[in-house]
């Protein structure tokens, strides 16, 4: 399970498996500066289930070696021109380790980084039944706008499900007007 620093800061998550039977999944931080709290869940409980941080070149030593102590893994990646760590070279370290599918519960940053970078296969979306109206919300993603509706990239394949009072929304990523992967 993967999520960006911005999670992590505003809401400590386990990322753990809770009131199912089940094992709790890899948990993957992207963040740069390695911003993440000492005090944090996910470090406090780093070993079991692990807890991976991926990260600029540039960030602290002294922060490195603190999370390593630890049991944070560390993952060093190059940041992009654009400002953003590399999600390709992140994406490949944790295939070098055996992940080969990553759930991502990342805020907008993440993915708008992973919709613009085009590393993502399927989408996911929860709708409540409820309506805001919030001039100052944060979109599903922050990314590259697409030119117009007729290239944005589409869901197919859809799958719809109940879940008590919301939907579930899934399908298959595609891109419109673009190159196959």
């Amino acid at each position: 399970m993967l999520v960006g620093i911005g999670t992590v800061l505003a809401d400590d998550p386990e990322l753990t498996v809770r009131a199912v039977a089940g094992r709790s999944p890899l948990r993957v931080v992207l963040d740069s500066e390695l911003r993440t709290p000492l005090s944090s869940k996910l470090v406090r409980r780093a070993r079991a289930p692990r807890t991976l941080i991926v990260h600029a070149a540039e960030a602290s030593p002294a922060r490195r070696r603190k999370l390593a102590a630890a049991g944070v893994e560390l993952i060093e990646v190059r940041r992009l021109k654009r400002g953003g760590l590399d999600l390709r070279a992140a994406l490949r370290a944790l295939a070098e380790r055996g992940v080969l599918r990553v759930l991502v519960e990342g805020g907008a940053h993440v993915h708008g980084a992973l919709l613009d970078a085009d590393l993502a296969d399927r989408v996911a979306v929860f709708i409540a039944p409820c309506l805001l109206g919030d001039g100052r919300a944060i979109p599903l993603a922050l990314g590259q706008k697409a030119a117009s509706l007729a290239t944005a990239p589409r869901l197919r394949e859809l799958e719809v499900a109940r879940l008590g009072p919301d939907l579930l929304v899934q399908g298959r990523l595609v891109r419109l007007n673009a190159e196959p992967r």
